[in-house]
């Protein structure tokens, strides 16, 4: 196919991907992460000065969601979280337009229709594509940098290869722990066609090659990471510090565990066992045909899904990256069915995309329609916002955040949030709360915030033996950490809290 003809498709295998994301993007923030996004957006804009999110900063993430703010305050639609929550959107249509033109190039254009099909509308990336999170950049700038390794070895241009390690680095300012277990791929596939050489001639053959390539994403990832360093390094170095220790050192139990099994029924059922089939046949067939591309899509999948797969707080959206080779060999396999000459086959292909449409998309279709319909979290926080008074303290979980943000309310966490609950702790925490009720302050406390990481009860029991506590009301809310294909709503429950009688 013409070149001007596979962009013109690859434009409108993104359009078609744009559209159903635009009509059911989430209307306000789902996720803690993303109002976290939206809060330091709104602050870069303020100041001028980029403002880190937690970990690596994410600098690119921020930079983007800024620019997307601005645009939106341009067009005067004064809405933030929707402004962070389009660019996700955007970013998850270009990833699949990505994802086409790199799968034509990797294997052929049909296989790339019916992976584009399937990973457009897979679940979880789906998913991740309606609220503001770093995901979908990452994966676009990780689909744009493959393309263009995929093209420097056809054309042999050094140029394409400099510019696939400016999109890697640009990958690592949006996310950098997904870069990081990415090299191993990445590196095979910058190797090139390998019959006849070994990796000790690769090396010397093409020193200068990969010098520029690695030292390109180096000098990208540390220049977007620049102003951290300049302006905020104690803070940055804080929250690298409690990064590492909360989302490595204490929460990685690999390299194998059970936590690897869980991972592994998620990434089948979100594919659907019919799906996971079809993706096992697609590798087995590709290592038929070609071993190294076989063992390229395999490191995709394995290397993100050891880590990510053994990590205490494993959640769907983790393994979004290791999806999209799962759906490069599902198409695959359909590509190669549809190629034979009898039409049984062409239709059994294309009910079978409709099949597992129907199993997948369907099934969270009304998940991701009441995010758009509703913003449950947001909500509820100005409701506790009109139940209280300005200068209330709200005890609460996770949540607290949005209650700081839309209902303007000072807000602790609950001390299970924090440290374990002991003897010594809920003493400190007594008399912190004396104080407040003394100096005539109003405090409430939450439903989750009171038995949120209360596995013991312990916290519970203590307060209903210390407090009275009133009943105000409720309002709907929604738990947003199983993450983005799941809907756990329910209700938050109000309570104000005076000290009893009995403890004056």
């Amino acid at each position: 196919m013409p070149k001007n003809k596979t962009l013109i498709l690859a434009a409108c295998v993104g359009l078609l991907s744009f559209l159903p994301r635009l009509a059911l993007i989430s209307k306000g923030p789902y996720h803690i992460d993303c109002l976290n996004l939206v809060i330091k957006a709104q602050e870069t804009l303020a100041t001028g000065q980029l403002q880190p999110l937690f970990g690596w900063g994410y600098p690119l993430t921020v930079l983007l969601a800024s620019l997307f703010v601005a645009l939106f305050d341009g067009l005067n639609i004064g809405d933030p979280g929707l402004a962070v929550n389009f660019m996700s959107v955007v970013f998850g249509a270009l990833a699949v337009s990505a994802y086409y033109l790199f799968t034509r190039k990797f294997l052929n254009e049909t296989a790339a229709l019916f992976g584009a099909f399937f990973f457009s509308f897979h679940p979880i990336f789906f998913g991740i594509s309606l609220y503001g999170k770093s995901h979908a950049p990452s994966l676009f700038f990780l689909l744009a940098g493959l393309i263009c390794l995929l093209y420097a070895h056809s054309a042999r241009r050094t140029a394409l290869v400099l510019l696939s390690g400016f999109f890697f680095g640009l990958m690592g300012a949006a996310r950098l722990h997904d870069l990081i277990l990415m090299l191993p791929a990445i590196i095979l596939l910058l190797i090139g066609p390998l019959p006849g050489r070994s990796f000790t001639s690769i090396l010397r053959g093409q020193k200068t090659k990969w010098l520029l390539f690695f030292g390109l994403i180096g000098i990208t990832v540390i220049a977007c990471h620049l102003p951290f360093f300049l302006s905020q390094s104690e803070i940055y170095d804080s929250h690298l510090k409690t990064f590492w220790k909360m989302g490595v050192t204490n929460n990685f139990v690999g390299p194998v565990s059970s936590f690897l099994i869980t991972a592994g029924f998620m990434l089948t059922f979100s594919l659907t066992p019919i799906g996971m089939l079809l993706s096992l046949a697609g590798g087995l067939r590709l290592i038929q045909r070609d071993k190294q591309k076989a063992l390229f899509l395999l490191l995709w999948l394995a290397v993100p899904l050891f880590f990510y797969g053994n990590l205490k707080t494993l959640t769907s959206r983790f393994l979004v990256i290791s999806v999209i080779p799962l759906t490069i060999t599902e198409g695959y396999f359909l590509a190669t069915l549809f190629s034979f000459r009898k039409i049984i086959f062409k239709i059994s292909c294309c009910l079978v995309c409709l099949l597992i449409f129907g199993l997948t998309f369907w099934e969270v279709y009304p998940i991701f329609r009441f995010r758009h319909e509703q913003a449950a979290l947001p909500d509820c926080a100005r409701w506790i916002a009109s139940m209280t008074e300005p200068h209330a303290v709200i005890i609460m979980s996770d949540e607290r955040l949005f209650t700081s943000y839309y209902g303007r309310r000072t807000t602790w966490h609950n001390p299970c949030g924090t440290i374990s609950v002991n003897k010594n702790y809920l003493p400190r925490f007594k008399a912190k709360l004396d104080r407040k009720l003394d100096d005539n302050i109003p405090i409430y406390i939450t439903s989750f915030g009171l038995h949120a990481g209360d596995h013991t009860g312990e916290f519970t029991r203590f307060m209903v033996a210390h407090y009275e506590l009133k009943h105000i009301g409720r309002h709907l809310t929604e738990d947003y950490h199983r993450g983005a294909t799941h809907l756990n709503i329910g209700y938050e429950n109000l309570f104000r809290i005076k000290a009893k009688k009995t403890n004056k």
